[in-house]
């Protein structure tokens, strides 16, 4: 056991060291087998922590895990359904027909795609879903009717630097496509 330490410690300081093509290592051992050896030594402690995933490692099989609990697979379902939800593409709400129309006219829908309209921009993120989202802005502001309003009508405003640019929309305007955007949930 001890002989087995005092390698594992010689060892740990071939990591430490700074190692040339040419260097020579502990008992004349090139580089890449004292790489070998360190990664035995882990390899052998992070079995000791867990025996039955190293002894079905040995045999090349798959370790084995515990059964998720009800609670994992509920937040699993939970989590596949918002992906699912996700997928489909905006609903077509008469309410805000005229807002989509003020989007569809904008340069908007040439960064910004809207799954379902013609909106397939690819530079902007993905709007089908905004109104799900906690953030705008890559997490600059929380996402709320105010923030957003903010946001799509000086977008320097909030985040200077984005790449998106303000529309200079009238007040009109400014509210059928928030209207719009408020309905994409």
């Amino acid at each position: 056991m001890v002989q087995a330490d005092e390698r594992r410690s010689a060892d740990m300081r071939l990591i430490q060291q700074p190692h040339s093509r040419s260097a020579a290592t502990r008992d004349g051992q090139s580089p890449s087998a004292a790489c070998l050896v360190v990664a035995a030594c882990l390899l052998a402690a992070v079995s000791s922590a867990n025996p039955s995933a190293a002894r079905a490692q040995a045999a090349g099989k798959p370790s084995p895990a515990a059964p998720p609990s009800e609670d994992a697979i509920k937040q699993r379902e939970q989590e596949l359904e918002a992906a699912r939800q996700q997928q489909k593409s905006a609903a077509d709400d008469p309410k805000v027909a005229g807002g989509k129309a003020v989007f569809d006219s904008l340069s908007c829908v040439n960064c910004h795609v809207v799954k379902g309209t013609a909106a397939i921009g690819k530079f902007g993120p993905d709007l089908t879903h905004l109104m799900s989202r906690q953030t705008l802005g890559a997490g600059v502001v929380t996402n709320t009717a105010q923030n957003l309003r903010a946001w799509v009508n000086d977008p320097q405003e909030v985040k200077p630097g984005c790449l998106m640019p303000s529309m200079k929309l009238t007040d009109s305007q400014l509210d059928q496509v928030l209207a719009y955007l408020e309905s994409l949930n």
